[in-house]
């Protein structure tokens, strides 16, 4: 009973330490973080990175903590991290825990290092890879400027959220949801729910969280993280 009320004491105490924690991956841009009171890993890497045991354990101990995981904009370090098998066995268990990752606005460049073994681990744990057959442009009378939260997920982001997209998604529900829209309903940004059972995926083209300090964005994926958690 004694052991049992120790690992008890223990369990709660680790969970209470990685409660508000978020993990960084890539370039932030403007976000800010500050106002949350969140503890945030960030890790600078990319491309040409040097993924040394040391720097993969960090990656590792950080997603084993965090309830958020931002991968920045145009990243090109998929294969540094999903690629890698420890580092992707703690993201699968990020997402088992409930983990909320939101994948920021790719290039045509930065979607080449999606490469097999990154589509092979997604597709092993029910997630779609972004690849570059979803770096599609809109069409004549369609634009990424006057855009909207999907009607599903009206209530997911303030609805007065201003978005900036570059480019736009196959509407294809057999893999994912929109989450936000053009004025035709074309999507722009979207969403993966219950992947590992309990966690959301989030790809985007949008650049103004990237942009803009106090995006409402940000705050939905803090409140959807940490269980209405918003800036203090």
């Amino acid at each position: 009973m004694k052991k049992m009320l120790i690992c008890a004491v223990f369990t709660a105490l680790c969970l209470s330490l990685s409660a508000n924690t978020a993990a960084v991956f890539g370039y932030k841009g403007a976000m800010n973080f500050k106002k949350y009171q969140l503890d945030v890993r960030e890790f600078k890497i990319d491309k040409n990175t040097k993924m040394t045991p040391e720097t993969a354990a960090s990656c590792c101990e950080a997603l084993n903590k965090a309830n958020l995981a931002i991968f920045g904009l145009n990243f090109t370090g998929w294969s540094k991290l999903l690629g890698n098998k420890s580092i992707a066995a703690s993201f699968t268990e990020f997402l088992r825990r409930g983990g909320v990752a939101y994948f920021g606005a790719q290039t045509y460049e930065s979607l080449r290092y999606v490469n097999t073994a990154v589509v092979l681990y997604c597709r092993g744990i029910k997630l779609a890879p972004w690849q570059r057959a979803n770096y599609l442009n809109f069409d004549k009378g369609d634009n990424g400027v006057n855009c909207k939260m999907a009607e599903e997920y009206a209530n997911f982001c303030a609805p007065d959220a201003k978005f900036l997209n570059v480019k736009r998604f196959k509407n294809d529900p057999k893999i994912w949801k929109p989450l936000v829209v053009t004025a035709k309903g074309t999507p722009v940004a979207v969403i993966q729910e219950s992947i590992c059972e309990k966690g959301t995926v989030i790809y985007s083209y949008d650049l103004k969280i990237f942009r803009e300090a106090n995006h409402p964005m940000l705050d939905a994926l803090v409140k959807k993280a940490f269980g209405g958690k918003t800036a203090e």
